[in-house]
């Protein structure tokens, strides 16, 4: 049901390239595309790859005393990468195109983090 929550996602925000729900570790658990980026295979390795950048947030955000970092945003050329903490394991990532609902992205986000925690497991 998780592949359903995230084309919901997906389907409602305009702009919204792909959504990752991905461990720290890197990998990715579930995905889902919009046409458009169905084959960019870079968009998948920079989510793994900033992986280890949401691990460096979550330990600096520790160091500085400051309560449980939930979102961090990255933009670059090709896209802006919001992502959400669900746990200490895992996360969501919105991948957008610079042009697309930030608002209803971040609303979006927000909104996952409640239905995947009450999401059964099977």
């Amino acid at each position: 049901m998780n592949v359903e929550i995230l084309q919901g996602m997906l389907d409602r925000t305009e702009g919204c390239l792909g959504i990752l729900l991905n461990g720290l570790d890197g990998f990715a658990v579930e995905k889902v595309w919009s046409e458009e980026a169905k084959d960019r295979l870079d968009y998948t390795v920079a989510v793994a790859e900033y992986s280890s950048v949401v691990e460096q947030a979550i330990e600096k955000n520790r160091e500085a005393g400051f309560d449980e970092l939930k979102e961090l945003t990255i933009a670059n050329e090709k896209g802006i990468f919001h992502i959400r903490l669900l746990d200490d394991n895992q996360f969501i990532a919105m991948i957008m195109s610079p042009e697309g609902n930030i608002g209803r992205g971040r609303y979006e986000l927000y909104e996952a983090e409640f239905l995947l925690e009450h999401e059964p497991v099977a």
